[in-house]
């Protein structure tokens, strides 16, 4: 771009829009650049002014893409989901539960994920084993599964007929 094109902040601002147009940005960020591109194609005009008609400016453009996580958000879309989700409160077939294994608590420190309760001391306490390999109150998963064919904890699908 000529210093006479660069007087005019119009036809400065269409010509860079022009060849962002070419390049991976978005619409927000373009506005941004070419603000920054104008102060600095200011500043070489003002330092070569009277000695050159041109001059040459190049900006390097490193394209990154952020992710972020936002836990709100992923809950929200998954209760969204389950709601909008018509064979959410499927219950899942008898013959299922009846067939589901107890198992012999031996980890210290385990809880019931429906309940929230500890399951007593190791050894003490037998649970209900999904085959998805989470453990349950024996009372807990089969009231839940009288209404949900899903685990409470990992949305596995149990028979529904």
């Amino acid at each position: 771009m000529n210093r006479k094109d660069f007087i005019s902040q119009e036809t400065a601002r269409k010509t860079i829009k022009e060849t962002l147009k070419h390049w991976p940005v978005d619409e927000n960020w373009s506005k941004k650049f070419i603000d920054y591109v104008m102060i600095k194609a200011k500043n070489v005009i003002i330092t070569i002014f009277g000695r050159h008609n041109c001059a040459f400016l190049e900006f390097q453009i490193l394209n990154m893409h952020k992710h972020v996580y936002d836990e709100g958000r992923a809950l929200e879309s998954a209760i969204q989901e389950s709601n909008n989700d018509s064979s959410f409160m499927i219950p899942t077939v008898e013959s299922s539960i009846e067939l589901l294994e107890m198992k012999k608590i031996m980890d210290y420190g385990l809880s019931c994920s429906i309940c929230l309760e500890e399951f007593p001391s190791r050894g003490e306490c037998e649970g209900v084993i999904m085959p998805c390999k989470h453990i349950f109150h024996g009372d807990c998963i089969k009231k839940w599964l009288t209404i949900s064919h899903y685990s409470p904890v990992c949305r596995f699908k149990m028979p529904t007929r």
